[in-house]
């Protein structure tokens, strides 16, 4: 029996996460020219209370790197800001 993995579009990543909390923010672009450090590519931001391994590998899966975690508190908030890319 072949194992057969079919990769998930970014939409529908993005998709599954939003759909699990609805207090997740999500900006996706792509940069088309080199701005600054920006190299062109695709990218990611996502603010959230809690990101799982699996929500987290199922971007890496789809080309995505780490380029930044940070955590963040704001008065009584606690937050998680990540920054994905895909860089061509």
């Amino acid at each position: 029996m072949i194992n057969i993995k079919l990769r998930m579009s970014i939409e529908q990543i993005i998709f599954n996460l939003l759909n699990k909390n609805a207090h997740t923010w999500v900006r996706y672009w792509q940069q088309k020219e080199m701005s600054g450090l920006t190299m062109p590519g695709e990218y990611i931001e996502i603010r959230t209370f809690f990101l799982s391994g699996i929500e987290l590998s199922d971007f890496l899966e789809a080309g995505f790197k780490i380029n930044k975690i940070q955590s963040q508190k704001i008065d009584a908030d606690a937050y998680c800001d990540i920054l994905l890319n895909k860089t061509d």
